[in-house]
């Protein structure tokens, strides 16, 4: 949503910005693919108060702007979309800092949000070809058999100190970061590293993890 709030060390373009500086180019988007992979920051840093209190509101408002923003790109000619669900942010490394624990309200929350999303994509207009990419059931099955995927590091992460001001993990050229990458989930405190994301473009081109909206 417009009204997440970014890392108080750097300032965004909003997502309607963002879809207004897409949508004003002069584009031919009818051949395109477009990947979608949005709504963990809006976990991640305004799922709090009242949100927190209303899971349901929260993640209908959610994909209700989503879908806004699926019409507005078929409206300019996309027809191909592979759209990706909500991981289970509350076991990032930056949740787990203070209790070495998954925040598992928020991860609960998030698959309110995933089963909502997977029901409304199938509003769209069925010239539009939807694909999802289910991340949330790959994440979750690394965390539960990490050595059956390749990794023997899920809890911890290669790059970054811990900043109290903004409440999460800081990687820069400053902090240095691990040698082996190969075998670790997380490279900062919130993003998968290269490897993972290998694993998660096999996944999906081998149709595992990434099904069609019928």
């Amino acid at each position: 949503m417009d009204a997440t709030r970014p890392p108080r060390s750097f300032t965004c373009a909003s997502m309607s910005e963002q879809m207004k500086q897409l949508l004003s180019l002069d584009l031919d988007l009818s051949e395109s693919v477009v990947f979608i992979s949005l709504g963990g920051n809006d976990y991640l840093f305004s799922f709090n108060g009242k949100a927190a209190e209303d899971p349901k509101g929260f993640a209908k408002e959610l994909v209700r702007q989503l879908m806004r923003n699926l019409m507005s790109l078929y409206t300019r000619g996309v027809r191909k979309f592979l759209i990706n669900n909500i991981g289970p942010v509350g076991c990032i490394p930056n949740k787990r800092n203070r209790t070495s624990t998954c925040d598992e309200d928020l991860n609960k929350a998030i698959t309110v949000y995933n089963a909502l999303l997977h029901i409304e994509l199938k509003e769209l207009p069925k010239e539009a070809s939807i694909v999802m990419a289910n991340s949330h059931e790959l994440i979750t099955g690394i965390f539960k058999d990490p050595a059956k995927y390749g990794f023997n590091v899920t809890e911890d992460h290669c790059c970054g100190t811990w900043d109290a001001d903004n409440n999460m993990y800081s990687c820069n050229e400053k902090s240095g970061y691990c040698d082996d990458r190969e075998h670790i989930l997380f490279f900062d405190g919130a993003h998968t590293t290269d490897k993972a994301n290998k694993v998660f473009a096999h996944k999906c081109f081998a149709g595992s993890i990434c099904h069609q909206i019928l």
